[in-house]
């Protein structure tokens, strides 16, 4: 929880740049090489894309790989590269049969989560008025524990203030006479 000095209006922007503005890494391709198992690649992909990565490497390669055979339980945790690692490595994957194989590679890109929800960063943002000290409270929980609440609001506080920004340009960019009507 952290509380803004402010209006209503300011803190419902905070609130909707930590839902949707700012960015994060997540899964945007998978390339499955071998797939022996009963389950087609397009929901292994789909199950991949719904486990949460926190980056480890700044310089380092954008993807991670996966290369099991069964008879195992592939979790988030095998797939293994030096740049991202699962939030939550227990995730389940895909259960494998005897003999079965996964061979895969997720390669890995950064957007705002308004983009998709994948690229969230935060979780249950809300917002309350506090009357006793004329606050209000932003509630959210970020996806990866690790990460300190204040990373994304400086995050959100960047993105509303580009947003601000390129709402100011707009305006500027406007000409002076209004066009003239088509009727």
């Amino acid at each position: 929880m952290i509380s803004v000095r402010g209006g209503t209006g300011f803190a419902n922007a905070l609130r909707r740049a930590l839902c949707s503005d700012i960015e994060s890494w997540a899964p945007c391709h998978v390339d499955v090489r071998s797939n022996t198992s009963c389950q087609h690649d397009e929901y292994i992909a789909h199950r991949i894309g719904l486990v949460p990565f926190r980056r480890i490497v700044k310089d380092g390669s954008d993807e991670l790989r996966v290369d099991r055979t069964g008879p195992c339980t592939v979790t988030a945790a095998d797939l293994v590269g030096p740049s991202f690692d699962p939030v939550h490595p227990g995730i389940e994957v895909i259960v494998l049969g005897k003999d079965q194989r996964l061979d895969a590679t997720v390669t890995f890109d950064r957007k705002p989560a308004s983009k998709h929800a994948r690229y969230a960063r935060c979780a249950a943002v809300g917002m309350r008025h506090n009357h006793a000290d004329g606050t209000h409270d932003i509630l959210f929980e970020p996806l990866d524990p690790k990460e300190p609440p204040h990373e994304a609001m400086h995050d959100a506080l960047d993105a509303l203030e580009r947003r601000v920004d390129d709402a100011l340009r707009q305006l500027a960019d406007q000409p002076s006479v209004p066009p003239k009507s088509m009727i």
